[in-house]
């Protein structure tokens, strides 16, 4: 009979674990951090943007304006 008791609380444990685990998943994927939202933006603004930004740093080095430092390391030169 104890056996039976030790099988019966092993598979009711084992079910409400599953059930608490199902649970939580369910409300970590409904979440808005998984939906993410896009602004619906035009081609010609997404293209706009993307050839004016490298004229606009012509138009600043041709006119002697300092120009914008993106990466200020150094790396070692390759062996070999």
């Amino acid at each position: 009979m104890a056996l039976k008791k030790k099988k019966l609380l092993f598979i009711t444990t084992g079910v409400i674990t599953l059930v608490v685990f199902a649970g939580i998943l369910a409300l970590l994927l409904n979440t808005k951090a998984f939906k993410p939202q896009f602004e619906k933006e035009s081609i010609f603004k997404s293209i706009a943007g993307s050839l004016s930004n490298p004229l606009e740093d012509a138009w600043k080095f041709i006119q002697g304006e300092e120009c914008t430092v993106f990466y200020s390391g150094s790396v070692a030169q390759p062996e070999g």
